[in-house]
């Protein structure tokens, strides 16, 4: 997260980035901000990374994120049910949950749109599924590439992380607020995937559960 977030969603602790203002990130990437590894040295998962990278997009094309979306992804594999504004998907909209499980507030992500803003459903994610399934999705195919090597863990892709689990090869990826926890990993091989989308939160002492049943589920599929 940037250095100088803490400050910020303090004072809004149930819709932590909601203030995280484009001028804020500006600040931090021009002034504040330092690399904690060097530069290829090893993957790093970070948040104000891929906020970075949509803002980046976002003002290359001129346009807003939603536009960037819905005419690039959503649409091209038909996830009519995907949108980065809630307003447009109310109707199938599950409350979210705190770690007590009383509703909470779904998180405005502010100008880190990119790290987490995207709300979808089952069926959408297993059309973006298959359509990994599908070798004439040559974009797709791309975002798979191993692009960094981490002897420690996983390596990765372009937002997948890639797990090599006895002779196979699956791709994850998880998604976590306030008030959900999500988990997505498939096997392009074996054209396998497995799905879970939840409203437990991220700060819920059980949300791991949520990333190992995605793995154990996997598991059990493969076997069959």
């Amino acid at each position: 997260m940037p250095s100088d977030f803490i400050k910020t969603a303090l004072f809004h602790i149930k819709n932590p980035f909601k203030k995280y203002s484009e001028k804020k990130l500006e600040k931090y990437i021009s002034k504040k901000m330092t690399l904690v590894y060097e530069q290829n040295e090893r993957p790093h998962y970070s948040n104000v990374g891929v906020g970075i990278l949509a803002y980046t997009l976002c003002n290359i094309a001129k346009r807003d994120y939603e536009f960037l979306l819905d005419s690039l992804i959503f649409s091209k594999y038909e996830m009519n049910s995907s949108s980065s504004n809630r307003n447009e998907i109310l109707d199938k909209l599950v409350i979210g949950l705190n770690k007590k499980g009383k509703e909470t507030p779904n998180w405005d992500m502010g100008s880190m749109y990119g790290a987490g803003s995207i709300l979808s459903t089952v069926e959408d994610l297993s059309k973006f599924t298959l359509a990994q399934f599908n070798n004439s999705n040559k974009e797709l195919e791309l975002t798979r590439q191993t692009f960094i090597t981490d002897t420690l863990s996983f390596n990765m892709g372009l937002g997948w992380h890639i797990a090599k689990p006895n002779e196979d090869t699956w791709y994850l990826h998880q998604g976590r607020t306030g008030g959900y926890s999500s988990g997505i990993v498939i096997d392009v091989a074996k054209k396998n995937g497995i799905i879970i989308l939840s409203n437990v939160s991220a700060y819920n002492k059980q949300a791991n559960n949520i990333d190992d049943l995605c793995v154990k589920l996997m598991k059990t599929l493969n076997k069959q």
